[in-house]
């Protein structure tokens, strides 16, 4: 399912936490209905509720047949390939987007990002994982101040030129 705003966050998801040698992000938000993989068992094959047959092979199926229309916060790890796998795509859910009813929830930059810091930084204890957000937090928001000061130039010439004591002459160079 294409979706721009997902697209921009699985975009900073891999410029925040980097990606495999192989150019798969450690974390990546997917669509449930989209994702399929190659298993390897027993598969029946129905019309309606009529058997047509049981298939023993490796098909094609959905990744998460038992999610329906979500989406899901997936990070990227080593998986060994088994039998009933033999190629596994490398990611497992960490997330779905719905709440304890079952209903959809809408995916926020904020949560996606706490998620995946908190999984990158397991080893830390909660005061130090809220003392590493605020301090973040702390310098997004100095930079943003300081960007606002740099736009607006509040020298003594600017402030006579807005209370109207000055004027500008074209042609002239100061």
């Amino acid at each position: 399912m294409q979706n721009p705003e997902i697209d921009k966050i699985n975009k900073k998801l891999k410029e925040r936490y980097g990606q495999t040698l192989d150019d798969k992000a450690h974390f990546r938000l997917v669509w449930s209905n989209d994702i399929y993989e190659i298993r390897v068992g027993l598969f029946n094959d129905f019309y309606g509720s009529i058997l047509i047959r049981s298939y023993q092979g490796a098909r094609e199926v959905r990744k998460y047949n038992y999610i329906h229309n979500r989406w899901i916060l997936e990070m990227w790890h080593l998986i060994e390939p088994i039998p009933e796998l033999p190629n596994p795509d490398g990611y497992e859910c960490l997330y779905v987007f719905e709440d304890k009813n079952g209903a959809p929830l809408s995916v926020n930059w904020r949560v996606v990002e706490f998620i995946c810091f908190m999984k990158t930084h397991e080893d830390r204890n909660a005061l130090q994982i809220k003392n590493d957000i605020e301090a973040e937090q702390i310098k997004i928001h100095e930079s943003d101040v300081k960007y606002f000061e740099d736009l607006f130039d509040m020298s003594a010439l600017m402030s006579r030129f807005h209370f109207k004591e000055a004027i500008l002459l074209p042609g002239k160079d100061f």
